[in-house]
């Protein structure tokens, strides 16, 4: 009997619940709080258009949903500028020619401490944002962008030919939150990036190649993606697809063609190494490694290949190396090593000189007692004997 009782007075305060606690001061129960949610999300889908909602940004707990898939049977889009914002978080696209281009984005989260974040950039042009990598083909009527502000990335697809539907997923590198955000852009107006131009590839560190090319000055030095082979610099080439970085060719001083490494200073070519100048060319080729090189005495001429002899003025590694001899004699102009013969050097790119000891009394001597013999290279004692 006692439980029976105990039974029956439950019964009746669950039934008097609804008319005595629903204005009380407790706690939410689960019910509640799931009405007054619906309830709020009915009036916001009752006061905008579908296609003008705002984006639902996703609790960081839960997982976003699939990529948006195309319209069927899918539409053509219209070349422009498609636009979305809810005045809060905004995004705009241009499409040309299945091709996108995101111009601008503005997404921000709040994390559980009440930490902001937002990540966004200024609006861009064409190019601007190709060469960030802020644009991607249309295939089958969808795209991916990846890598926005390094992190983020915005899948899109086409829902009609006026309108993208949208998924953008906000992971900050740094940040107390995450999101992610379904919309849909609509085409606003007819600029849409018509006046595009790819930009060139950039020789220097092969910017605007796809992986695995290789961008190289090409004819009239117009910068032009090749397949990259797999010759590092200062190795042997026959063709430019050998080389997997620069370009191959020869120097007059080469005995064969190296794949060179383009640069702009020294400081981009390493160790021993320096930073040539091309003749009548505007770019410039990092000098062959040290070891390519066999290392010499200038008065001894003591270099064991035939044919070559010991040459400083054109070497390119800081100290006398062998190259190939030239038959140029004293007195000859020339305008490198190479051009004169062994026992000389091309002094001040002009005349083939006879080289000489600077210590006193010690040969190799100048010809001449009234000719004086001028430092050329002191670690050795070198110099010159001048006209």
């Amino acid at each position: 009997m006692k439980n029976r009782a105990t039974a029956v007075l439950v019964l009746v305060l669950l039934a008097l619940c609804p008319l005595a606690c629903g204005g009380g001061d407790g706690e939410e129960t689960p019910a509640d709080v799931g009405g007054a949610d619906q309830s709020d999300a009915a009036a916001v889908s009752d006061a905008l258009p579908e296609d003008d909602a705002p984006g639902d940004i996703a609790p960081e707990t839960s997982g976003p949903p699939e990529p948006p898939v195309p319209a069927d049977p899918l539409p053509v889009p219209d070349n422009g500028t498609y636009v979305f914002s809810d005045g809060a978080n905004k995004l705009t696209l241009a499409y040309n020619d299945s091709t996108v281009f995101l111009l601008e984005s503005s997404f921000g989260c709040v994390g559980e401490t009440g930490c902001k974040v937002r990540q966004e950039f200024l609006p861009l042009t064409c190019n601007k944002a190709y060469e960030k990598g802020y644009s991607a083909p249309v295939v089958d009527g969808s795209f991916v962008i990846q890598g926005i502000k390094d992190s983020d990335t915005l899948h899109g697809a086409v829902s009609s030919s006026q309108g993208f539907k949208l998924l953008y997923l906000l992971t900050p590198t740094v940040s107390c939150c995450s999101a992610w955000f379904e919309a849909t852009a609509a085409w606003t107006k007819k600029d849409d990036c018509s006046g595009f131009a790819t930009p060139d590839c950039d020789p220097y560190t092969d910017g605007n190649c796809a992986e695995g090319m290789n961008c190289i000055f090409g004819a009239n030095d117009k910068p032009v993606c090749m397949v990259a082979g797999e010759v590092e610099h200062g190795g042997k080439c026959g063709t430019q697809g050998n080389c997997a970085d620069g370009v191959c060719m020869s120097l007059s001083t080469d005995t064969s063609q190296h794949c060179y490494k383009y640069c702009k200073a020294d400081v981009n070519c390493g160790y021993g190494m320096q930073c040539l100048q091309i003749t009548d060319k505007q770019w410039k080729i990092c000098s062959l490694p040290p070891d390519q090189f066999e290392s010499c005495d200038l008065l001894e001429q003591n270099c064991t290949k035939a044919g070559e002899a010991c040459f400083w003025t054109s070497s390119t590694i800081n100290k006398p190396v062998c190259l190939p001899a030239g038959e140029g004699q004293k007195g000859d102009p020339c305008t490198e090593s190479t051009d004169c013969g062994k026992g000389l050097d091309c002094i001040a790119g002009k005349k083939c000189l006879k080289l000489c000891n600077t210590a006193e009394g010690q040969e190799p001597k100048c010809d001449s007692v009234f000719t004086g013999c001028s430092a050329l290279y002191g670690p050795q004692s070198a110099g010159y004997c001048g006209d």
